[in-house]
This record gives structure tokens, sequence and C-alpha cells, in this order.
């Protein structure tokens, strides 16, 4: 096991997220306890590793005010950032927004912003591709949905339709992504089904 150091020789201590850890009931999982994201960070590192896509988490770009013993004491966002992933599979470039909802029945769309939103229009507009990757934690299911239906939906809170973006439409416009153990959120065969 390696251990990691800051410069100044103190021992690097990840804390634990507290904040993802979520209960499934009784159902028997790998990454039980772990966030949406971690799942697609683990799946990126595998698609990299075996040499099928390049995805990365995209970083929130901030300011840093104070840096003291090697840790940053203050600091402050820049700018909003656009989506949380970005990446090229077979020529082509695609990203997509990451989220999880504890609703049983619908995404509330004050989950997303609207400047997420119309970076999703910039996307599609200079033809790449981008989507919504939602996971419904308590009923332990993960949906991919295309960006031209969340824009849609969008559309359709801005003009007092809409609040949310029912189950049933991430059912029937989207797919659901199947857990397996080296790609946990295994989103490139839906890739190679839409767009490719």
């Amino acid at each position: 096991m390696v251990t990691l150091r800051y410069p100044n020789g103190n021992v690097y201590k990840k804390k634990p997220d507290k904040k993802n850890e979520r209960k499934r009931g009784n159902i028997d999982r790998g990454n039980r306890g772990m966030s949406l994201e971690k799942d697609i960070e683990d799946t990126n590192t595998h698609y990299q590793i075996t040499g099928k896509a390049i995805f990365n988490k995209r970083p929130t770009p901030i300011q840093v005010l104070k840096v003291k013993d090697n840790q940053i004491c203050s600091a402050y966002f820049q700018e909003p950032s656009t989506v949380d992933f970005y990446g090229v599979y077979k020529g082509r470039y695609f990203d997509f927004e990451a989220k999880e909802t504890q609703s049983k029945t619908s995404f509330p769309l004050k989950n997303i912003h609207a400047h997420q939103v119309q970076h999703m229009k910039n996307i599609l507009a200079h033809k790449g591709e981008s989507f919504l990757i939602c996971r419904f934690v308590k009923l332990d299911k993960t949906y991919f949905l295309d960006a031209k239906y969340v824009i849609e939906y969008w559309n359709g809170m801005l003009s007092g339709e809409r609040k949310s973006i029912p189950l049933d439409s991430f059912k029937e416009n989207g797919i659901e992504i199947q857990f397996t153990y080296l790609a946990k959120v295994d989103y490139l065969p839906i890739i190679d089904r839409l767009y490719l």
C-alpha cells in the first residue's frame, strides 16, 4: 500500500464521504455506499485502462486565496462549471452531467442549473453529444437520458408546465444502465446504440 504525503511530509488521509453514503435496503451490491460520480469515475478509469475511451471529470475552476502548511485555507469558485464529465469515444466528443435523486417518481429540475442546460445546447449545436446519467437512489436504478429530453423538460419548466422529469420518461425515452463489476456505470454500450 502506498502512503501519500504532502510536500511538508504529513501523511494524506482521505476522509470518509458520509454525505454520499446511502442505504439500499437488503440489496447486496458491490458499490453500496458509493456516490454516482465515484462509480462513474471508476468506470472511466476502467475504460481508460482497457483502451476503450477517454473520459474525465471536469474540475470546478477555483481561485486560491490563502494556503497554510500546504493546505488551502481560503478559495472561491471563479465561475460556474459546465457539466461533470467530458471525453472522446470512437472519434466523437461527448459530455454529460451526473445527478442523483432521492425521489422514487421523478428527477427535480431544480437539481440542474441553467448554465448546464445551455452548455448541453451548445454541445449539440456543434455536433457533439450530451446526456444526463441519473441515479434514483431509493430505487437502485440508474438511467441514461439524451440531452434533447433534458432540454425539452427544462423548457417546460421555464414555461411553468413542468417541475421535474418523471421516472416514466426515463423508462420511455432513456435507457437503464445495468450495474457491472468492472464498469459500474457501463454507458458505452448505450452510446454505441444511440449515437454510433
